[in-house]
């Protein structure tokens, strides 16, 4: 490819960059979970059956994806903060946001594929929070440049959005 035929590497193309890989995976794992919802008989029993370990692992597998997502995001950022250019930082915040996404989808999935199997609301329930909390984590301008700690000519150059980086 030509320098001519190149796509703009701008902030503009970044963050769009950015919020389409965010809505594909997390329209993804939407649809998924419409399908399986409409698809699934709710099995709404007075209790739960507490003999199955399944009803503690997979809430529990829920939050610990909740918390190692931040975790492995704040890693992942504080390492893309040291790098030298704009460019390579704004690539360390997109692979920091892509594991943190990944990590998410899996519980939710997880959660949702296990809901159809038994019928439990409460599986469907954990996938939906995540989902939620999926949907929250929507890369924006505010969030690169308070994620990235951008200061000086580097928020400078990302806030003109339209120049070449």
């Amino acid at each position: 490819m030509t320098q001519q035929n190149r796509p703009q590497r701008t902030p503009k193309n970044f963050l769009k960059t950015a919020k389409i890989i965010h809505l594909a995976l997390a329209m993804g794992c939407l649809a998924i979970s419409a399908y399986f919802y409409s698809n699934t008989e709710m099995n709404f029993t007075d209790e739960l059956n507490l003999k199955d370990p399944m009803i503690y692992i997979l809430p529990v597998i829920g939050a610990i994806a909740f918390f190692a997502s931040s975790v492995l995001y704040r890693n992942l950022i504080d390492k893309a903060k040291t790098q030298p250019s704009l460019l390579s930082k704004l690539n360390g915040f997109l692979s920091a946001n892509i594991v943190r996404y990944a990590i998410i989808e899996g519980a939710t999935l997880i959660n949702i594929i296990w809901f159809s199997t038994t019928g439990t609301p409460l599986y469907i329930t954990v996938a939906g929070t995540l989902l939620i909390y999926l949907f929250w984590l929507r890369p924006t301008k505010d969030k690169v440049i308070e994620d990235l700690a951008l200061r000086g000519q580097d928020k400078a150059k990302f806030e003109a959005f339209d120049q070449d980086l």
